[in-house]
C-alpha cells in the first residue's frame, strides 16, 4: 500500500486485528494495550458518514514491543510508514 492509499473501516479492522495479535505474542500477553481510536479511524468505524482516512493516527505509550507490532503489520499489509 503506498502513502496515496487510504484506510476503510474494513482494512483498519484487519489491521487493528492483526496488530494486537503480533503485540500479545511479542510481549507473551503481560502488557495489555488499550487502544484509543482518534481522528479519522475513529470516525470510520463509529459513524457512517466518513468512508476512508489517509492515516491511523496513534500515541506511543512506553510499553515494550508496540513499535516492532506495528511495524510487523506494516509490513504484512505493506502500508507505508511515513511519520507526520
Amino acid at each position: 500500500m503506498s502513502s496515496d492509499d487510504i484506510f476503510n473501516k474494513e482494512n483498519i479492522e484487519n489491521y487493528l486485528n492483526y496488530f494486537a495479535i503480533e503485540y500479545k505474542q511479542l510481549n507473551g500477553g503481560k502488557n495489555p494495550l488499550k487502544i484509543i481510536l482518534v481522528g479519522g479511524a475513529s470516525v470510520l468505524l463509529n459513524y457512517n458518514f466518513r468512508k476512508s482516512t489517509n492515516d491511523i493516527d496513534y500515541s506511543n505509550p512506553t510499553l515494550p514491543f508496540i513499535e516492532d507490532a506495528i511495524e510487523k503489520t506494516a509490513k504484512k499489509f505493506n502500508i507505508g510508514n511515513e511519520e507526520s
